[in-house]
């Protein structure tokens, strides 16, 4: 972070792998996430204990500062999915490079039809799968901007009702009490979330950490599948991961062809519209020639629902204390902060009796309210 308040670029490294790469683009949102929090836990602040405070008047701040960091964001989001595209595509061009092609063809006695063109990787086809992903981010990120541009509107039509239920508050509770707990709900639930379309609510950061993660994968996956292609290899494989999912879990080990082949399981089209690769998924596919081994598959257990479930009720207690903390950090309301504290160390107590008892690694950074990005 530099000392104006923006994110910096300028330490990263000179050839950032594709995970890095991701990372850096996430950073900067959730750099504008944290920006937004802090701002609007100061200005309800002010809303509550300055009765010249208009909610007009904290809107229009909103908006000020909305365009700010909207206008920031809308600099260096291009610089970043560049960086993401060509970590890619290094990454995809020592693959090449490592890669033996298949042997060549014994000679034929009749004439051959002219050969294809050799895979030539200075203009590979898999770049092609890498820009459409990236425009596809790009759009995805600039929906993102326009939704932080309409909070203040949001904002104004929430702080209008929390103001009417303030008038009207008749059950025992005092205004100082409705304004706490309208404070409270905006940090916690945040104006910048997102509804997907299963129906899912993302907080801003989550939201653009899924969708970045998510795009970087399915890139690395679609140039990989490119490459392999070039070289004669049509048959893929899954391979197995710990306390995967279900969908996931299904695929794990069986081989994958791009067009139906009765040597594979399935064809990657298939086994996509049946999960996996779902948001956040981290499956790639590896090669496999006839005569390998089979991957050996494993059906789902007790024992892998159990792992499922608990992996499932950590990353549900990580993101608790990610909110809690966006409270702490935002809210000068000493009963607000108080309460943030307690609920954290709440949260941190069940992880550490959850991965004492189930073996699952703790992942502190996934409990610092930018995941550890900055």
């Amino acid at each position: 972070m530099s000392q104006t308040g923006t994110p910096s670029t300028s330490q990263q490294p000179s050839d950032p792998t594709p995970n890095q790469s991701s990372g850096m683009l996430i950073a900067l949102y959730m750099w504008a996430d944290m920006r937004w929090t802090r701002l609007l836990g100061r200005l309800l602040g002010q809303l509550t204990a300055d009765p010249t405070m208009t909610p007009t008047m904290l809107v229009g701040r909103m908006q000020v500062e909305a365009r700010r960091i909207t206008d920031t964001l809308g600099q260096r989001t291009p610089m970043l999915l560049d960086t993401i595209e060509q970590s890619i595509l290094r990454s995809m061009q020592a693959e090449t490079r490592r890669t033996p092609p298949l042997p060549p063809a014994p000679p034929a006695i009749l004439p051959l039809p002219a050969p294809r063109p050799p895979f030539d990787p200075t203009i590979p086809l898999w770049q092609r799968a890498v820009e459409a992903i990236h425009t596809d981010l790009q759009t995805e990120l600039r929906d993102v901007r326009e939704r932080i541009l309409r909070q203040p509107n949001d904002l104004y039509k929430l702080v209008a009702a929390g103001a009417a239920v303030n008038a009207v508050t008749d059950n025992g509770h005092t205004i100082t009490d409705a304004q706490r707990t309208m404070m409270r709900d905006l940090l916690t639930h945040g104006i910048t979330g997102f509804v997907d379309n299963a129906g899912r609510h993302w907080q801003l950061s989550s939201y653009v950490e899924m969708a970045v993660r998510t795009a970087t994968m399915r890139a690395l996956n679609e140039a990989h599948i490119q490459v392999m292609t070039g070289i004669g290899v049509t048959l893929f494989t899954v391979p197995t991961h710990m306390h995967t999912c279900p969908l996931c879990h299904a695929w794990q080990g069986r081989i994958l062809s791009l067009t139906p082949d009765p040597r594979a399981d399935a064809t990657i089209d298939q086994a996509r519209a049946q999960g996996l690769w779902h948001p956040n998924c981290t499956h790639i596919l590896t090669a496999w020639h006839e005569g390998d081994a089979k991957p050996p598959v494993s059906p789902w257990t007790e024992r892998d629902q159990q792992l499922w479930e608990s992996s499932q009720l950590q990353r549900s207690l990580e993101s608790h204390i990610r909110t809690q903390k966006r409270i702490l950090m935002a809210s000068s309301d000493p009963a607000l902060r108080t309460q943030a504290r307690a609920r954290i160390r709440a949260y941190q107590a069940r992880i550490r009796d959850l991965t004492g008892r189930t073996g699952l690694l703790r992942r502190r950074r996934r409990e610092q309210s930018d995941l550890g990005l900055h």
